[in-house]
């Protein structure tokens, strides 16, 4: 991607490729051919839901070896991912250094064990509160903070365009979980947060406490909830209240 012109031309040429595709196959594809022109043996791109809270629902695409993916949901490997966590810190491309690895010495002694030893690590959050992270690895070289700064824009082009093509083609990587609320839902769900019961709502809000029951026990279908409590909070995670 070197030089302005160089870059503009690929961010160019890479856009339309994106364009062009109609599967999440034929995306993934592009993006494992510029991990390979980048120096990376493999890739991973993965969005973390906001709930449950004590194991979020974690989504991967990707080139790693699938034994390492399964390990990385089996043991829930999103809600304490070191690299995701410090890329949401500090907003730039985290570097797979020595500092990082001697922290969370048993992640990445795992991650190891497959060839994952060099890499870096873009993250950000989308509209509902999911976390989206993309990570380049290989199994040798570790990556400067030289390498870091000539390869950071391109990448970070690379995850947005991805989104969005993903998103275009409607891959439940990113859709499908989200619920999604109505106007008087969201404000009875509000309330309900609040701490109001249901006859208070009917009285602020000038309906029934019927029509408040049933708001309710539908908000509840959407969540899978058990009680609104528990809605609310869900509703809450995800950026919905």
């Amino acid at each position: 991607m070197g030089g302005n012109n160089g870059f503009f031309h690929w961010l160019a040429d890479y856009r339309l490729r994106m364009l062009a595709v109609d599967s999440s196959a034929q995306a993934l594809d592009i993006i494992k051919g510029e991990t390979l022109c980048n120096g990376f043996d493999v890739f991973v791109f993965g969005v973390k839901k906001a709930t449950p809270f004590t194991r979020p629902n974690t989504r991967l695409r990707g080139t790693c070896p699938e034994a390492w993916m399964d390990i990385y949901r089996d043991k829930n490997y999103g809600a304490i991912d070191p690299t995701i966590e410090q890329a949401l810190r500090t907003t730039r491309m985290v570097l797979w250094n020595d500092e990082l690895r001697e922290e969370n010495p048993i992640f990445f002694g795992e991650a190891r064990k497959f060839g994952l030893r060099e890499g870096v690590t873009l993250s950000n959050k989308g509209p509902d509160n999911t976390i989206r992270f993309l990570s380049f690895s290989r199994s040798q070289g570790a990556v400067s903070e030289a390498e870091g700064t000539k390869i950071v824009l391109g990448f970070k082009w690379m995850m947005d365009i991805l989104v969005e093509t993903l998103m275009r083609i409607h891959d439940d990587v990113l859709v499908g979980e989200g619920a999604s609320l109505t106007r008087r839902e969201k404000e009875i769900l509000q309330w309900t947060a609040d701490g109001k019961s249901s006859g208070e709502i009917s009285m602020i809000l000038d309906i029934s406490e019927n029509t408040v029951n049933f708001h309710l026990k539908g908000i509840q279908r959407k969540f899978h909830a058990p009680n609104k409590t528990f809605a609310a909070a869900y509703a809450a995670a995800q950026g919905l209240l």
